[in-house]
């Protein structure tokens, strides 16, 4: 079977769409099936092996239509998998017009598309999305909320098949040697990710603050911190404010593994979002699968999971993180249930995409 992945990001680029599709291509390539990513050619995009990739110049717009569909048709799919959205698409309707123009051109019955995010939109982009979804054949959302919002609101789906699958890790699993590491007398708490507002990073700096007046605190930004240079300074300015610029560590971007490692090494990886988490996080997936204590934010969930190591505090609330991190480093770490790996990921799809064909 072979199966053409759509996505406007790739590894490299700051956005976590382009690090999922390229870890669903290579399990689709291991568990037998032929995947290949068409992408946006751009200067930051580079293609990582075994996955073979398929650059094209676009800004993914209505214009850009034919082109596209021309490009799809010389690689003979059998599955059109479009991943939506990616920073790179834009304000644009060309990528979400894609599966419309596959079923009008005739090749309809073969178009699937995955909303790794649906129900933090405007009602303006639900329509765009919309008209992606409409013309799709299978709908793919991360987690059962999702699911709900997206069969409510898009009452076409009904006769779509929609279903969820969850996020699996970006990241291998750490293969440290943490038992001799040097805990010395401070609490190692961390965040890892792109440092974007809606993440809470201004949170975790004044809970650090907070929970310094009591304890040794060590404050590590771990991995790529992403474009938002104006937003990683106010950070670099708050942490000075709150005296935690020398026990504060920036990060760069690092090695996947080395960055597994660097997370379950942290006492708490605290992932405070400011929407609250949602089960389409790739950084969370990654910190439960290092079997490191997680300190993050919840809406309604206020009882730690400790299926998962996890505790929760309230957006936007520091004094809450703050209490929700001390709790969280007075309890042991437990067995974690690290979720679904890629292979079985793959699997889940490959299973989906012969029923598609086989309707």
């Amino acid at each position: 079977m072979r199966v053409l992945l759509i996505s406007a990001s790739q590894p490299h680029v700051p956005c976590g769409v382009g690090d999922y599709t390229q870890r669903l291509a290579e399990a689709l390539l291991s568990v037998g099936a032929e995947a290949v990513v068409l992408t946006t050619l751009d200067d930051r995009l580079e293609p990582l092996p075994p996955v073979p990739t398929i650059p094209i110049p676009t800004q993914w717009r209505l214009r850009d239509v034919p082109s596209l569909m021309r490009r799809i048709r010389r690689s003979q799919p059998d599955i059109v998998h479009l991943q939506y959205p990616a920073i790179g698409f834009g304000r644009g309707l060309g990528a979400t017009f894609l599966p419309l123009a596959e079923e009008l051109s005739g090749r309809w019955g073969r178009t699937a598309i995955t909303l790794h995010e649906f129900r933090r939109f405007t009602p303006r982009v639900r329509r765009r999305i919309a008209l992606g979804a409409a013309a799709s054949r299978l709908v793919i959302v991360p987690n059962r909320d999702e699911l709900d919002v997206v069969r409510r609101e898009l009452p076409f789906a009904f006769r779509r098949r929609v279903i969820s699958m969850p996020v699996a890790s970006p990241l291998p699993v750490s293969v440290a040697d943490l038992a001799s590491a040097g805990r010395e007398d401070e609490l190692r708490i961390g965040f890892w990710g792109f440092m974007r507002p809606d993440k809470g990073l201004d949170d975790l700096v004044d809970a650090a603050s907070l929970l310094q007046r009591t304890r040794r605190i060590r404050l590590m930004l771990l991995g790529d911190p992403g474009p938002d240079i104006e937003y990683q300074e106010l950070i670099r300015r708050r942490t000075e404010m709150r005296g935690l610029l020398e026990v504060t560590e920036f990060g760069a971007w690092a090695p996947a593994q080395e960055l597994a490692d660097a997370i379950a090494a942290l006492d708490i990886c605290v992932l405070p979002y400011r929407d609250g988490l949602a089960s389409n996080r790739g950084t969370y997936a990654a910190a439960v699968s290092q079997s490191t204590r997680i300190v993050t934010t919840s809406l309604v969930i206020r009882d730690p999971d400790r299926r998962t190591n996890t505790w929760f505090a309230r957006p936007g609330d520091p004094e809450t993180l703050a209490a929700a991190i001390a709790e969280a480093a007075s309890q042991p770490v437990a067995d974690v249930d690290r979720g679904p790996g890629w292979v079985a990921l793959a699997e889940a799809h490959l299973e989906a995409y012969r029923l598609l064909l086989g309707a």
